[in-house]
Order: structure tokens, then C-alpha cells, then sequence
């Protein structure tokens, strides 16, 4: 996998990283030795001894009280990296009403779509998954992962903690393959589904 540390591809993440949080300390640090940092980051993935950071945790409100667990700035910067690469592969896995954290999707096209539905369908489900990041099976979200990361950069056919972007997509990727396998049923006449996660 010598896409994840090559020079560009560490750049690119680096700017994702820091988008709209030039301002945050550990940020401005970062670039204050943006080339060193980068440099060392791809020698340690090169490497394989590169370790992650400790996590800072704190609660939010946002409605309902929820743990949050933040990388260290230089992880973040990591899994953007590392998101540069597995998102095409698993974006083909996710449906069409899936809409957070999806680049030109969203939560305002997430309203929208959910308008159309009202104005079409009688009934709506609502549903959440009650704490479903810190229930998430670990085994067996890695063999999935396993399973798609090797195949796709295998070349071998073509492959149909809740803070940071890797562990969103990651989640994201497991809640998928049940939506998937219940979006199919739920659109009847007067029924259909919208799937937000977080």
C-alpha cells in the first residue's frame, strides 16, 4: 500500500486535516514543520512503525449526551490519508440515501430527499441504533475491511473509537451492509427509506 505514505497523497490529507482549523494550536504547530512532519510521518508508515497518539476524550450535547474521542492533530492527518484511499472502495457499497460524511451529499440533501419522500409516501420510520459505535462488532467489521481493502488493492476483481473520520467510515461501513440489505424491502407504495448516519 505505497499510495498511503506518498508525498501527495500526505499533503492532500494534511489539507483536509486542516481545513477550517488553521486557527487550533496543534494545527498551526503542525505546519509551523509542515514538511518535517510529513517527512517523518512517511517514513514511519513506510517503515511500519508508526503509532497512533493518544486519544483526548470529552462528552457533547448534541441532543443527547454522546462520548467523543479525538486524535492528536498528526493522526488526523493519518486517517485522511488513509480515507484518500479506502472511500472509493467503499462508496460503491453504500446506497443511494446515505448521506453523512459522503462528499456531495449531506445533510441538507439528506432534508431534501426526505421531502421528496413525505410528499410521495405515507408512513416514515424513524429509527436510531442505540449506542451503536461502542457496539459495533470489532471482529467482524475487520474481516469485512480485510476482506475489501485486500481485494481491491490485490487488484483481484472489482469489489462491489466514534470521533474520527477513519472509525465514522469504518461504522459507516457496517451500518451499510444492513441498510443495504433492508433498504430493498422497506420501498413499498407507501414506505421507503433514508439512512444519516453519523
Amino acid at each position: 500500500m505505497n499510495q498511503l505514505y506518498d508525498w501527495d497523497n500526505l499533503l492532500l490529507a494534511y489539507r483536509k486535516a486542516s481545513k477550517g482549523k488553521r486557527g487550533h494550536a496543534d494545527v498551526a504547530e503542525f505546519e509551523y514543520r509542515l514538511e518535517a512532519n510529513l517527512l517523518q510521518l512517511q517514513r514511519e508508515l513506510q517503515s511500519q512503525t508508526y503509532q497512533p497518539g493518544e486519544y483526548h476524550s470529552f462528552y457533547i450535547h448534541d441532543p443527547k449526551k454522546r462520548l467523543i474521542s479525538a486524535a492528536p492533530f498528526r493522526d488526523r492527518v493519518v486517517h485522511h490519508a488513509l480515507c484518500n484511499l479506502i472511500e472509493p472502495v467503499f462508496e460503491r457499497s453504500f446506497i443511494f440515501d446515505s448521506y453523512a460524511n459522503r462528499i456531495g451529499k449531506g445533510t441538507h440533501k439528506a432534508i431534501d430527499r426526505a421531502q421528496q419522500f413525505a410528499r410521495r409516501f405515507k408512513y416514515v420510520l424513524v429509527c436510531d441504533v442505540k449506542q451503536f459505535f461502542p457496539s459495533v462488532d470489532h471482529e467482524i467489521l475487520l474481516k469485512i475491511l480485510y476482506r475489501e481493502i485486500y481485494l481491491a488493492f490485490r487488484g483481484v476483481g472489482d469489489i462491489t473509537p466514534y470521533g474520527d473520520d477513519v472509525s465514522r467510515y469504518f461504522w459507516r461501513l457496517r451500518l451499510a451492509i444492513l441498510t443495504s440489505t433492508a433498504h430493498c424491502p422497506l420501498i413499498t407504495d407507501n414506505c421507503s427509506l433514508i439512512t444519516f448516519h453519523f
